[in-house]
C-alpha cells in the first residue's frame, strides 16, 4: 500500500506540474531528469515501485521473513536514494556527484534515532504483562 501511494503521490505532483506548464515550477523537474540523473529515475521507478510491488503481490512471499526482509532492504535503499534525488540535483545540476556527508548526515541521525529508540525500549517491557493467552516461564 504504501508503495503505491508514494508512486501516485509522486507521479501525481509531477503531473500537476507537467500540466500546469509554469515555466518557474518545471525548472524543478528539468534538473531532475538530465543528464545522470535519468539513471536515477528508472532506478527509483524499478526499485521503489515495481518490483516490490510485483514481489508483495505474492501470498507466500509476505510469508518467507528472511525475503520480505530483503525486500524491506531494497525498497529503505531506494527510499534513500529518493530523498537524495530530491535534494542532490540542486546542488549538482550537471549529474550525480557524491560526497562523505551524503552518506554521513543520514547515518548520523538515523544512529541517534536509534540511540533513542532503543534507549525508550529499554524502559517498556516487551510482552504484555499479566496476558491470559501467555503461560508464565516459570511453568514452562
Amino acid at each position: 500500500a504504501f508503495v503505491m501511494l508514494w508512486t501516485y503521490m509522486a507521479f501525481g505532483e509531477f503531473l500537476i506540474i507537467y500540466s500546469g506548464n509554469q515555466p518557474h515550477e518545471i525548472v524543478w523537474y528539468l534538473h531532475r531528469i538530465a543528464g545522470d540523473w535519468k539513471i536515477v529515475v528508472w532506478f527509483l521507478f524499478l526499485f521503489h515501485f515495481l518490483l516490490p510491488f510485483f514481489l508483495l503481490l505474492s501470498r507466500a512471499l509476505k510469508k518467507n521473513a528472511p525475503l520480505l526482509t530483503a525486500i524491506a532492504a531494497v525498497v529503505f535503499f531506494a527510499h534513500f536514494v529518493d530523498t537524495y534525488w530530491l535534494v542532490a540535483p540542486s546542488f549538482y545540476t550537471t549529474g550525480i556527484r557524491f560526497h562523505w556527508l551524503d552518506i554521513a548526515a543520514p547515518a548520523g541521525i538515523g544512529g541517534l534515532w536509534l540511540a533513542a529508540f532503543a534507549a525508550r525500549l529499554k524502559s517498556k517491557p516487551l510482552l504484555v504483562r499479566n496476558d491470559p493467552r501467555q503461560t508464565p516461564s516459570h511453568e514452562k
